[in-house]
């Protein structure tokens, strides 16, 4: 019974824990940046949810909006109607809280794959949780977090079922279950991320029979059943060709701009953008090289395998596809973790001979601390920082905790418990030095719609033409309308539109006369009003 309420205790304590580090580590200074990305388009498609009602079918400026299902827009309108508020904080909520929820499925799967009763068990989650393109994504009020979550449970739930239970159709069932979710928050992506490994595991197992399972085609059956529920009222209103042309562009056709150095370059940089997405972990990968499971359940070697193959597969995909981003590889970010857990796990519990490999690792990042606070001068007067106390006390802090990574004698338990402090302390003191400045100096279209609003009266329609910017749309904070044609433009009525000054070109005459001009980021915008008399 003792035995019992202490494992408990323990349970209840790395909960807390990671909850906590969680909310230390990605709310404070979350309101100060402004939307990034594709944040204000998912949030102004969200808040006409529910100001319509309209929950079916996406709407951005009055346009259905194809691209993506719409799942993570319901999470964010119930979190707005939850909080009674609509801001960069309650949208960015979603993702702290995807992240969480991440970091919790992955140390309850450590902890009952491993039998662990110490709070260690909370060490996959907290390396997810520390993963640099993690802390980057888990601010943002965009999909990649929370389609990362349901992907990842996935994965989990599939592995504990087949291997850690042996209860093949619960595998299938519930992970697909999960699948379904996924899909119905980014796309078709989220099975082509569950097959990618599975598939070649099942082959590794030898038992690629198991792919012609009855279990398996339950399994799809209630996939499928779930993902209609969404989709056969959808197409009964939406024609199903422009869904699928929509989803194909999204797949297939779009692509994200190469950089200058073209294809080449991709090739090149891409491995090196994905270590650093993944610092300040991924050089202890080297730890493998000293055979962390030779003393392990075979059960951990199959483990290993799992994981290993979607990573193996997925990365050259992304690697040699032109234009790819780092965070489509996001979804497997849980798979890395898992990687990263087992040889440090090893080396905290003494079960790996020779942690030298380790030891030096904690060292160098011990010497970049240092001179990161001796080089405090070079950027110091750029972002404020002697007149932030918040960010001198945290630098200091890190300068005082190097020597203690540096330390030969420290055993690698007490130097990854550091490595997690100063990581959380890292990622305050940048938070508490970048966000303020970005407020400052680089609120492109907060103040870009502050001089729309000053151009356009409160009172008069405002229509855009061909902009289409989410971040633009949601800072203006009034009703704006999409329009492809100019000639779609009102009649009877005081209206304004703008447009990107290169669409203007040849435009301006026909009924619009220019009031002014903005600037948002790299957009130069037009404000043109509605000349009644001259159309």
């Amino acid at each position: 019974m003792n035995r019992q309420k202490k494992s408990a205790h323990v349970l209840l304590g790395g909960f807390f824990l990671l909850l906590v580090y969680c909310l230390l580590l990605n709310l404070p200074y979350i309101h100060l940046r402004e939307f990034q990305g594709e944040e204000g388009r998912r949030v102004m498609i969200a808040k006409n949810m529910l100001e319509t009602g309209e929950w079916l079918i996406p709407y951005f400026e009055g346009k259905v909006y194809l691209n993506k299902p719409p799942l993570y827009n319901w999470l964010l309108a119930g979190m707005f109607r939850f909080t009674g508020v609509i801001s960069e904080t309650s949208a960015r909520l979603v993702s702290v809280i995807a992240a969480f929820l991440s970091a919790l499925a992955l140390s309850i799967f450590w902890r009952n794959m491993t039998g662990m009763k110490t709070l260690w068990f909370i060490l996959p989650g907290m390396v997810f949780l520390t993963f640099t393109d993690v802390m980057d994504k888990a601010i943002r009020a965009e999909i990649d977090m929370t389609f990362t979550f349901f992907v990842n449970f996935a994965l989990l739930l599939w592995f504990y079922y087949f291997e850690g239970k042996k209860r093949e159709l619960w595998a299938w069932i519930i992970s697909l279950a999960v699948i379904s979710v996924a899909t119905l928050t980014k796309g078709i992506q989220a099975p082509a991320f569950f097959y990618c490994g599975i598939i070649p595991y099942l082959f590794f197992k030898k038992q690629a029979g198991k792919i012609f399972s009855p279990s398996h085609g339950v399994g799809l059956c209630v996939c499928m059943g779930i993902f209609s529920l969404w989709l056969i009222p959808f197409i009964s209103r939406i024609d199903f060709s422009d869904v699928l042309n929509a989803w194909f562009r999204e797949i297939i056709v779009r692509r994200e701009p190469l950089g200058s150095g073209g294809f080449v370059a991709h090739l090149i940089e891409f491995p090196f953008q994905y270590v650093v997405a993944y610092l300040p972990w991924i050089p202890l990968l080297l730890l493998w090289i000293r055979r962390p499971l030779q003393q392990e359940h075979p059960l951990m070697r199959d483990l290993a395998v799992y994981c290993m193959l979607f990573l193996l597969i997925s990365f050259p995909i992304y690697w040699f596809l032109p234009g790819a981003r780092l965070r489509y590889l996001m979804p497997l970010s849980g798979n890395l973790a898992i990687l990263l857990t087992i040889p440090l796990h090893a080396a905290m519990t003494g079960n790996m001979g020779d942690t030298t490999l380790g030891k030096r690792y904690f060292q160098t990042l011990g010497v970049l601390l240092i001179l990161l606070g001796l080089s405090a001068p070079l950027w110091s007067n750029k972002f404020g920082l002697s007149g932030n106390p918040v960010a001198l006390i945290l630098l200091a802090t890190l300068f005082m905790a190097s020597p203690f990574l540096i330390r030969q004698r420290t055993n690698m338990m007490k130097s990854t418990g550091l490595l997690l402090t100063v990581t959380l302390l890292g990622k305050l003191l940048w938070a508490s030095l970048y966000f303020p400045y970005h407020a400052d100096h680089l609120s492109h279209y907060r103040n870009a719609a502050q001089q729309v609003n000053m151009l356009v009266p409160p009172d008069a329609k405002l229509y855009d033409y061909k902009v289409r910017n989410g971040h633009l749309a949601y800072y203006l904070g009034r009703p704006v309308l999409s329009i492809d044609s100019l000639q779609d433009l009102p009649n009877d009525e005081p209206a304004f539109v703008f447009m990107e000054d290169s669409r203007a070109e040849g435009k301006i005459l026909g009924g619009l006369s220019v009031v002014g001009k903005v600037k948002a980021r790299g957009m130069h915008l037009i404000v043109c009003r509605i000349d009644r008399g001259a159309r």
